[in-house]
């Protein structure tokens, strides 16, 4: 059985909301060049 302590939830709750904020800005990033190719071939 595994120990639960304070600090690994800490670290595990730490290491999982950078992970999604480094999700949100590739996708973030993913949806401006999307935005700027669709202006360009409309354009």
């Amino acid at each position: 059985m595994a120990v639960i302590t304070k600090t690994n939830l800490n670290w595990k709750f730490d290491y999982m909301i950078e992970h999604l904020l480094e999700e949100r800005e590739e996708n973030k990033q993913i949806e401006m060049e999307r935005r700027a190719k669709l202006a360009e071939n409309l354009g």
